[in-house]
């Protein structure tokens, strides 16, 4: 038996080998399993990471997205309040750097002084709603560093008023207080800039003979100075640019009689005696005022001489009045004239079988359109076809002959529908069988969209062929659609 292969005794190296190569194979397994485990918990630490980088940046994204409705609906407030005449003082700031922006308003009217002037006068509520709304405009574009000034003036005079003590000027003796104010009113931003650093270099290389507490006492306040200095350096430029418009717009409401007096004021160089000079006649001299054309009770215009309108355009009304007609009807021409793609159809002419669709076959629409308000509707130009003749059939055969052939009956139509202006180019247009007045007809619509209005036909209800081979075309191409069709024929069996 153990010769044939039937059983051979294990040894006991043998069942040794394979009893360490299952442990190793133990082994094995169990370290991938622990391998895969790590590579699952690094995949879920990654992917949570990832998660929460995504929904920080959502949340950062729905705060600025907050921030901007919040500082829209401020805006919108704004200009409420302006226009109802019940306007705030952060109204005003926002109106005039608007203005800046290059906006333009009817009433130029902005604030005259800086804002940190006219919060001390404030009530301490009006103080705190001022100081919440200008809060929500700290991230605004190109003027954030003025909104920052801002806020940092409202919440300094707020805080006084709500008798909150400062950490850094807290101990400092108020005469000392006293003469920074008056070392750092009045000062632009460079040179608060320029003595900041200055005094900073000092008392970092003192020895203990400088005036310590007064030195930190105008660092403690050059902050307060800063905003305030970019504050009034805006409230300035707001000024520059308001002031030529209040100019315009207070000349712009004198009536002509004070401008006129004005002009001639102007004009006038002093008294001088003497007789004044004769007017010359070398070109206009000025316009009578109307004292002198009707000071006689007469209502008569003066009469002036030619040469004052020499350099001037004179339009005779007959003569512009046919000009206008004449463009008017080279216009209307030019809108009736017929494009190229229906010259080159009706240049087609009609075949054997055809004749033209009649008038009466078009229907009549009284329809109203979304887009009439935006686009004159205009109703699209056509060329229609209709199509007859007749079979020799059997009955035909029999009853009929060459001379005398059977009577034509309607085999198809052919409809050439243009539109060369059509606005959305992208939507072909469509045709639609709906239901007619009378049983053996059916009416067939086109309908393309702005700026054509619908038109529809009256056509017979027999089935169509609808295959290539029978000549049915369907197609829109160059701005003209196509639609042939022919009747199916039914023919006649026992």
């Amino acid at each position: 038996m153990s010769a044939a292969g039937a059983y051979k005794k294990p040894t006991k190296r043998s069942v040794m080998d394979k009893t360490e190569q299952k442990l190793h194979e133990v082994i094995s397994v169990k370290k991938r399993r622990e391998e895969r485990e790590e590579e699952l918990m690094l995949l879920e630490e990654q992917r949570d990471e990832r998660e929460r980088a995504q929904m920080a940046e959502e949340f950062e994204e729905r705060e600025e997205q907050i921030e901007e409705f919040n500082r829209r609906q401020n805006l919108l407030r704004a200009e409420l309040r302006i226009k109802d005449g019940r306007e705030t003082p952060l109204d005003l700031i926002v109106k005039g750097l608007r203005i800046i922006d290059g906006e333009k308003f009817d009433d130029n009217a902005v604030l005259d002084k800086p804002l940190w002037e006219l919060t001390p006068l404030m009530p301490l509520k009006d103080l705190e709603q001022l100081e919440e709304e200008a809060s929500s405009f700290l991230n605004t574009g190109q003027h954030a560093r003025f909104w920052k000034a801002l806020n940092e003036c409202v919440r300094d005079d707020l805080h006084t008023r709500q008798g909150k003590k400062n950490k850094k000027t807290d101990g400092i003796n108020a005469s000392v207080l006293s003469d920074v104010t008056e070392l750092l009113n009045n000062k632009g931003i460079t040179e608060l800039e320029k003595m900041g650093k200055e005094i900073q270099s000092m008392m970092d290389d003192t020895d203990g003979g400088v005036d310590v507490q007064f030195y930190e006492a105008v660092l403690a306040k050059l902050p307060l100075f800063k905003a305030r200095a970019v504050v009034t350096a805006m409230h300035e430029e707001v000024q520059s640019v308001v002031a030529p418009l209040r100019a315009v717009q207070k000349k712009a409401g004198k009536s002509w009689e004070e401008v006129l007096a004005e002009e001639e004021e102007e004009e006038k160089p002093g008294p001088s005696p003497g007789p004044s000079p004769a007017p010359s006649d070398d070109g206009p001299g000025p316009s009578p005022s109307p004292s002198e054309e009707y000071g006689d009770g007469s209502m008569s215009p003066v009469l002036n001489p030619l040469h004052r309108f020499k350099d001037e355009v004179i339009i005779d009304e007959v003569d512009e009045a046919a000009e206008r007609l004449r463009i008017r009807a080279s216009l209307i021409a030019q809108y009736r004239g017929e494009d190229d793609d229906f010259s080159k159809e009706k240049a087609k002419g009609f075949a054997n079988d055809e004749g033209v669709l009649g008038d009466t076959d078009e229907v009549s629409l009284k329809k109203k359109y979304e887009w009439e308000a935006k686009y004159k509707p205009r109703k699209p130009r056509f060329f229609n076809r209709v199509k007859c003749g007749f079979e020799w059939n059997k009955y035909n055969q029999t009853h009929y002959d060459r001379e005398t052939p059977p009577p034509k009956f309607v085999q198809g139509y052919k409809f050439n529908i243009f539109y060369p202006d059509l606005i959305d180019k992208s939507k072909p247009p469509r045709y639609l069988l709906e239901k007619s007045d009378t049983p053996e007809t059916v009416i067939l619509r086109f309908t393309a969209g702005p700026p054509y209005e619908d038109v529809a036909f009256k056509i017979l209800d027999k089935e169509w062929q609808l295959q290539a081979r029978h000549g049915f075309r369907s197609s829109f191409e160059r701005g003209v659609l196509q639609l042939y069709v022919n009747f199916k024929r039914w023919r006649y069996r026992r």
